[in-house]
């Protein structure tokens, strides 16, 4: 279960990092 909640974590992680590219590059295509 703790693993888990730490994968999840991880994955939130990236997606926050991730997120301000998506928003650029969305920004650019729109």
């Amino acid at each position: 279960m703790i693993k888990m909640c730490a994968r999840l974590l991880e994955l939130l992680n990236g997606v926050i990092k991730a997120a301000p590219i998506l928003l650029s590059v969305s920004t650019e295509y729109l």
